[in-house]
């Protein structure tokens, strides 16, 4: 993955919220599910007030 295949992901992918923590401190941490090159990936990104860290990619 590149930048632009992760920034098309963060674009289209939506965002599953059952999963997702988005109460937790002092970073939040989603789960975004959308497409890569044709493949369903499941991206985790931990939200900070600084910084977004992309922790996992799951194909």
């Amino acid at each position: 993955m590149d930048s632009t295949d992760i920034n098309g992901f963060l674009y289209n992918g939506d965002v599953d919220f059952g999963k997702s923590e988005t109460e937790t401190k002092p970073c939040k941490t989603y789960f975004i599910e959308g497409m890569v090159k044709d493949k369903a990936a499941i991206l985790k990104v931990k939200n900070c007030s600084e910084k977004a860290i992309i922790e996992s990619v799951a194909f």
